[in-house]
């Protein structure tokens, strides 16, 4: 299972990860390994619902270091991502925004 949620609006909070047995932190935030799984095996948490990351670049590394180790390709991790614009200046991003 591979829980996404939207970008600025992860609501882990409706997902009901108490029933799965899946640790968030206090910030929301759904606790992952550094591949990016759960502490639930084969529970994997994607995109900005991990903290993790932001925006589509690192949502899409997620899915990249899943589907190698799902499909038993080789084992790249979160900490081998290269850190992308979004993820040095997050709150100066969100402050372009149009008002």
């Amino acid at each position: 299972m591979t829980l996404l949620t939207d970008i600025n609006y992860y609501n882990t909070d409706l997902l009901n990860t108490e029933s799965a047995g899946i640790e968030v932190s206090e910030s929301g935030f759904i606790r992952v390994n550094d591949f990016p799984e759960t502490n639930v095996p084969g529970i994997y948490a994607l995109g900005d619902c991990n903290g993790q990351g932001a925006y589509t670049h690192s949502a899409y590394n997620d899915y990249e270091i899943v589907a190698e180790i799902i499909f038993e390709v080789q084992k790249r991790n979160v900490s081998d991502r290269i850190t992308t614009y979004s993820e040095l200046i997050p709150t100066m991003l969100e402050s372009l925004k149009p008002l």
